[in-house]
């Protein structure tokens, strides 16, 4: 009986974190269609030249990402809560920047040269530099696609990566996404920073993309020493032919 709580719980936990992928697929597919759908003549909501000045968008895009990180990463020591926190500092520039004050794109324009304007489509700077080969308002949706379709990926990626490892909290989970690679959760946290990295590159968060890779790197072998002193041989088999990061298909 003492149990039953307990598996009522866990039941809980997952249905609150599948709405949070929900909610956070939901957003990225919209901003992934909605700039498509104004680009071929039909009016969704109430488009802006200028994003800037909206900190109320910044607060809520801060809380959307960085509640899913922290939802799914489930920081419990010094360490998992420092990665964590550099995850929240990273998200919280880039969209300080994107909905708030444009930092890079003033320093790039006053400083070093280049032909960008305070607007929100000059944030896009993938689609500026595109822009000889190609119309801008396209070069900017596709870049936003690209962007929103490896977020909607490296989402999936953390929940079922996350959901297989919650529901085998006491054997060396091998099966599923850990058939193809070791570590397909940091793999999904880096890869949303480098979509967002390719939606709105900044100064700031280029300088800390290093750091973040790093530091899931480490926590990546921090993990597998303990499930080496854990499992032993079952896991020094499993990881002679599984890769930590890069998807194994053999």
């Amino acid at each position: 009986m003492s149990e039953l709580p307990e598996i009522k719980m866990k039941k809980l936990r997952e249905i609150v974190l599948t709405t949070i992928l929900i909610i956070f697929v939901l957003f990225a597919l919209a901003e992934a269609i909605v700039p498509l759908l104004h680009y071929l003549g039909f009016h969704v909501g109430h488009p802006s030249v200028s994003h800037f000045g909206r900190w109320p968008l910044v607060v809520f895009y801060a809380l959307l990402f960085g509640f899913f990180v922290l939802a799914f990463a489930f920081p419990q020591d010094r360490k998992e809560w420092r990665s964590a926190g550099l995850m929240q500092g990273f998200i919280i520039a880039l969209y300080y920047e994107m909905y708030g004050f444009p930092l890079t794109v003033y320093v790039l324009s006053s400083y070093l040269g280049f032909n960008l304007t305070p607007s929100h489509g000059s944030g896009h700077v993938l689609a500026v530099v595109f822009t000889p080969f190609m119309n801008r308002a396209l070069a900017e949706i596709l870049v936003m696609m690209l962007s929103n379709l490896i977020i909607i990926s490296a989402a999936l990626l953390v929940y079922f990566g996350w959901r297989k490892v919650y529901y085998s909290p006491d054997k060396l989970v091998t099966d599923g996404l850990y058939k193809f690679l070791r570590h397909p959760q940091y793999l999904g946290f880096l890869m949303i920073t480098v979509a967002l990295l390719i939606h709105w590159p900044t100064l700031i968060t280029l300088l800390m993309w290093p750091v973040l890779l790093f530091t899931y790197v480490k926590l990546a072998k921090k993990e597998d020493q303990y499930l080496l002193e854990k499992y032993g041989k079952l896991f020094m088999d499993y990881k002679a032919k599984t890769s930590g990061f890069i998807p194994s298909f053999r």
